[in-house]
């Protein structure tokens, strides 16, 4: 009892402690801004990337107009130590600005050495790498996150002691780098989150059982669900609108009444049939076949994070069809479409997007795994190349490519003005 109530504490601070960053950094603000480069320093948690590659896709599609690049250096058995040692070669080497930090389960060997020293030795680790971001002519903004759930048990109720250990030393963490550069520094309970969620999902998943699996068989790598709850999880303590575009339309006649995030044009019809185009400054990210299913049936992404809003007034009692260029989304009552839909969730065909924005998120996820898988070799050629007098021409190319990729993926994930049809039917 000692240890849950000591960790319920801790979690009380660390609340204020994320809330208190919030507020330096504004807490309606993206982290992610404009011409930043973002680099992923953490262990072999961090080096599968799923989290990261859910937080690049986000950002692209929610913030299109924004140049941010992404690096991974996350290394298989690596600690706070061993990140602060490498901070030159991985992080200001590629011109960073913002850093985000996770380390922990190495630290005290997955639980077996969850004592003072190993303890003490990661807060030096973590203290070294804020120091070394605060101390740049250049500065580093830290987003320092709590280890993650790594695992749970079928009818677990609390966490475990190696889950209690990690969580009180990453909020020990979050007090150390917060004292030492307050206005830089931005902590993020990732743990929380996900223990939250893992306990009180919304409901029980009737394709996977009681829970989906969190972690993998070893207890300590996360599956691609721990991976999206833990990007979810980092997004909802960012403090984001929860609404990505919305747009309000009366239809008699048909005419715009308000919009967030969009332009509406070309208007043309009557009450019972008629058209228009939407332009949005930001679309939804959408996560593949069955994601209803799936993964929404867990994570309350559509209405925390993603709300792609149609509200349609004084429709005459009946059901209405929605087309979204060429294609029918579903047919809604008219008291449905006056409540509003939220459209950001590409669920109404399992096998394949139904909307632009459904297959914007399809080529980007491609594109990000492939530029990931890009990273990857570009730093196995680094480290294994060794003498081959081709190494930098390789290198050269690499980044070159790199560069392309990140380019057509900026493309794909423009907004375009997209043809609509809200019609009566039988």
């Amino acid at each position: 009892m000692r240890g849950i109530t000591t960790l319920i504490r801790g979690m009380l601070v660390a609340a204020v402690l994320v809330l208190g960053s919030r507020a330096a950094h504004g807490q309606a603000d993206y982290p992610f801004r404009d011409n930043d480069v973002v680099v992923f320093l953490g262990d072999s948690n961090t080096a599968g990337a799923g989290f990261a590659k859910t937080l690049e896709l986000y950002t692209l599609l929610r913030y299109p107009a924004r140049d941010v690049k992404f690096y991974n250096a996350g290394i298989g058995g690596d600690t706070a130590t061993g990140g602060a040692a490498r901070m030159q070669r991985d992080v200001f080497d590629h011109d960073a600005t913002v850093v985000v930090v996770t380390f922990g389960i190495n630290d005290i060997l997955w639980g077996a050495y969850a004592d003072a020293a190993h303890r003490q030795a990661f807060l030096d680790g973590i203290r070294d790498i804020v120091i070394a971001c605060r101390d740049r002519a250049h500065l580093v903004r830290v987003i320092l996150n709590s280890y993650p759930l790594t695992n749970g048990s079928v009818g677990q109720t609390e966490p475990n002691p190696t889950q209690q250990y990690l969580q009180a030393m990453s909020l020990d963490a979050f007090a150390l780098a917060t004292s030492l550069a307050p206005t830089l520094v931005q902590t993020n309970d990732v743990f929380s989150v996900m223990w939250d969620v893992f306990l009180n999902g919304r409901k029980t998943n009737p394709i996977w059982g009681d829970r989906p699996a969190i972690g993998g068989a070893d207890g300590v790598h996360l599956s691609d669900f721990g991976h999206k709850l833990w990007a979810y999880a980092m997004l909802k303590n960012f403090g984001l609108s929860p609404i990505v575009s919305s747009i309000t339309l009366g239809a008699a006649p048909p005419r715009s009444l308000a919009t967030t995030n969009a332009t509406v044009a070309s208007l043309s019809g009557n009450a019972t049939n008629f058209s228009f185009t939407r332009k949005d400054t930001a679309l939804p990210i959408n996560f593949g076949g069955f994601q209803a299913g799936t993964l929404l049936l867990w994570i309350n992404f559509s209405s925390d994070l993603n709300q792609y809003v149609l509200k349609v007034t004084e429709l005459a009692t009946g059901n209405y069809a929605v087309d979204v260029e060429g294609r029918t989304l579903g047919t809604w009552s008219s008291t449905q479409l006056a409540a509003g839909l939220n459209l950001g969730p590409d669920v109404f065909d399992p096998w394949w997007p139904s909307t632009p924005w459904g297959g914007k998120s399809l080529a980007l996820t491609g594109m990000t795994e492939a530029r990931h898988e890009l990273q990857v070799d570009g730093g196995l050629a680094q480290s294994f190349l060794g003498a081959d007098p081709n190494a930098n021409t390789i290198a050269s190319q690499l980044n070159t490519i790199n560069q392309r990729m990140i380019a057509v993926q900026r493309d794909v994930a423009q907004p375009y003005a997209m043809h609509f049809t809200v019609r009566k039917v039988p």
